[in-house]
């Protein structure tokens, strides 16, 4: 039977309405975290924190943050505190990179979004990203100012090349390979009673003695030096080396052509200002320079290691004679004038130098070595100025004082021993009259005249070990004027 027209045009759309049922429906895609702004890649250094690159401070911060209708992150933004491991600082910087960034924004982008924040110091790659971060900034920093400097045009002067030499051995109590390398030259002692308590035994405990008979032309002569400690209760020994370079080094450079982070501080008294840097790790060798704020430079190379003596293939047991020291130091007290500059320099058979007047006086400085004399703690002082410093490490207003001279001499008593009685017989062979008092070791004598001198004697054994002549004048019986003086640059 034929099927009429409108039965079949029911039957045909109720094919069709069942065909549509099994079609799949059309599905949306997952929203995205939306492009980073490309404006934010150029400037990412800048929020690193001045003062996180000084404490050398990195780490990684997690945020959660919510993207607005304008594009830019809601405030404020959410630490992740389980996924971040870096210090308050560094915590605030990531917060300040995301404060002004804009995002493009759409139905298609996320508006949840998390950023994680690596802040790291070369070298870098240490620091992992969160892993489900829709972020991950990497913030890599060299925090030297030499990062892009051109060691090249730069090279190490004569004095760096000598150090570093002596940073890759590693050794400061080698004495013979610090002669070689430095160009120097020291009267070393098997291990004697210590003289002094400056080598850290008041028990005068047996010691290796190391004092310089030759300096190199690029030190100063006056406090050129090498002291060793031993510190019995940490076990260890601790070696320095005081070389007093004429033209200081400039720490910070010097570290970052070794690829060293170097320190800087100041001094809070404000006579100067230090850096410093260590090669070898906890054992290594350190070296730091100081800058005096009147000019001048102390650089000092120094180590700690485990107990140990300074040890040398040669050991000095000669006798130097006393007597050209002891008819020296009688002359200029017979001159009843311990300030004539050039009559101390005939007697003590040597040379000094000064920078001229300071805030003090005039202060001077070994030019020359003088035999058996150590130049680490060579003084000599003359002050007209009526005050002087309160204070030797503090400063403090000046105090009135007594227009003086001193002159202060360290003697090797290994090498050169002045009797006690010695000094004493030169002053009667010269005929000058003294009272003498004796006290804890010590000797004083008195020399009256138109400025009275005192001579004070420490004394080691037999030995003397410390001489000091001290002057108070007056500027109208001087016998040779302040401004006579001469000046040795």
């Amino acid at each position: 039977m034929l099927l009429r027209p409108f039965a079949l045009f029911l039957i045909l759309m109720t094919a069709a309405a069942g065909c549509a049922t099994h079609r799949p429906a059309k599905q949306t895609p997952a929203p995205v975290a939306p492009p980073l702004p490309k404006a934010l890649s150029g400037r990412l250094l800048e929020y690193y924190p001045d003062a996180s690159k000084r404490q050398h401070e990195q780490g990684r911060v997690v945020i959660d943050a919510e993207i607005g209708p304008s594009g830019v992150f809601e405030q404020p933004v959410s630490i992740d505190r389980a996924q971040t491991d870096a210090a308050p600082r560094l915590e605030e910087a990531a917060s300040k990179i995301l404060r002004n960034v804009k995002f493009d924004v759409g139905e298609g982008y996320k508006k949840r979004v998390t950023v994680s924040i690596a802040f790291e110091l070369v070298p870098c790659g240490s620091i992992a990203q969160a892993a489900s971060a829709d972020y991950r900034i990497n913030l890599c920093l060299d925090p030297s100012p030499y990062a892009n400097f051109n060691f090249a045009e730069h090279p190490p002067s004569e004095l760096e090349s000598k150090i570093e030499k002596i940073l890759l051995r590693g050794d400061l109590a080698d004495i013979d390979f610090l002669e070689v390398t430095l160009g120097a030259r020291f009267r070393v002692t098997p291990p004697v009673p210590s003289p002094y308590p400056i080598y850290g035994d008041r028990d005068h405990s047996l010691h290796v003695l190391v004092t310089p008979t030759l300096v190199p032309k690029i030190f100063r002569v006056q406090g050129f030096e090498y002291r060793s400690r031993a510190d019995t209760n940490a076990h260890t020994s601790t070696f320095n080396l005081n070389l007093p370079p004429f033209e200081c080094p400039d720490i910070a450079l010097w570290a970052a052509r070794l690829k060293l982070p170097s320190t800087f501080s100041m001094d809070p008294h404000g006579y100067g200002q230090g850096a410093d840097f260590q090669s070898g790790g906890e054992h290594g060798i350190s070296v730091s320079a100081f800058n005096h704020t009147g000019g001048g430079c102390q650089l000092i190379v120094s180590q700690r290691k485990e107990m140990n003596e300074p040890f040398s293939s040669h050991t000095d047991r000669d006798l130097i004679s006393p007597a050209p020291l002891v008819r020296g130091l009688g002359a200029i007290i017979a001159s009843g004038d311990i300030r004539n500059v050039a009559r101390a320099e005939r007697a003590l058979r040597t040379t000094f130098t000064t920078s001229g007047p300071g805030t003090f006086g005039f202060y001077y400085e070994l030019k020359t070595l003088i035999p058996g004399i150590d130049p680490g703690y060579f003084e000599y002082s003359v002050n007209d100025t009526g005050q002087e410093n309160a204070s030797l490490f503090f400063y403090v207003p000046p105090k009135p004082a007594n227009r003086t001279a001193r002159l202060v001499l360290m003697i090797d008593v290994y090498h050169v021993c002045i009797r006690l009685g010695q000094l004493p017989s030169e002053l009667h062979r010269r005929g000058i009259h003294f009272r003498h008092a004796a006290k804890d070791g010590e000797d004083h004598y008195v020399i009256k005249g138109n400025n009275e001198i005192r001579v004070q004697l420490q004394h080691f054994g037999d030995c003397v070990r410390d001489i000091t002549l001290s002057q108070t004048t007056d500027v109208r019986h001087a016998i040779v004027p302040i401004t006579q003086f001469p000046i040795n640059q």
